[in-house]
């Protein structure tokens, strides 16, 4: 997902990014910039909607279906719209939601298998027959033990898993953008415009009156689900140089 540095977790954007608002609508008529990214990755347009109250830039959902920000469409070159719509279309083609759905669920089994198969262990086999065994069953019992009374650190931990992956998913998804649309430097030249952003937001005492906002930013400077807005710029950058020299 595109969204500059605003904050993922913006309800009205997610509504209408799965369809849950009125105002999306199917791109009638595509601009030349969706259309030859479209061409150049081979996506269909009948999974492209557009909508005036996004919230961000562009997003996919699970389903296949790309949604793009109006926004995005009247404040950005061509190249830029080239290579955002491209990172998006990389997303579902890489099927990075699917992936991350399918670890989260193998992660869960393979800690169950593991707490139903050290459980079974302890029944079947004595101290006195496999004392070692039975010191490895009791460290794991106290590692257990600590996680279930320290939710915050077993939730910080996920949370790390979680945004590496993202992060690694982002990265690839510019990448594959770059290449397959050619338009890196736009890419590059999108991403310069937040590089002012990165700096630390003042503090705004208001935000103690709305807890939520305030998780919401501290969530996303301590997991941050994409690489800065710097490292991006830099390696597409640098990407887009080489594709200039060819």
């Amino acid at each position: 997902m595109l969204n500059g540095y605003s904050t993922l977790l913006n309800i009205d954007g997610f509504k209408n990014l799965w369809g849950l608002c009125r105002d999306q609508m199917l791109l009638d008529k595509i601009p030349a910039a969706v259309s030859n990214v479209l061409k150049k990755m081979n996506f269909s347009a009948s999974k492209v909607y557009v909508s005036e109250n996004l919230g961000f830039n562009a997003g996919a959902t699970p389903d296949g279906v790309i949604t793009i920000g109006k926004d995005l469409l009247d404040s950005c070159s061509p190249q830029e719209i080239e290579f955002v719509v491209g990172h998006e279309i990389a997303h579902v083609q890489q099927r990075h939601i699917a992936k991350i759905f399918m670890g989260l669920s193998a992660t869960l089994l393979a800690l169950f298998s593991v707490d139903r198969t050290t459980q079974w262990l302890g029944k079947k086999y004595s101290v006195q027959q496999h004392p070692i065994l039975h010191k490895m069953l009791n460290g794991y019992g106290k590692i257990k033990y600590f996680f279930m009374n320290n939710p915050l650190v077993a939730f910080a931990m996920f949370r790390v898993w979680q945004s590496a992956i993202q992060r690694f998913h982002e990265k690839e998804a510019d990448l594959v953008s770059a290449y397959a649309t050619g338009q890196a430097a736009g890419g590059a030249a999108f991403f310069k415009r937040f590089i002012q952003d990165c700096a630390p937001k003042e503090t705004n005492w208001l935000k103690y009156l709305n807890p939520l906002d305030w998780a919401r930013d501290l969530d996303h400077y301590l997991f941050p689900s994409h690489p800065s807005v710097r490292e991006r710029y830099q390696y597409l950058q640098e990407i887009a140089q080489a594709q200039k020299q060819k």
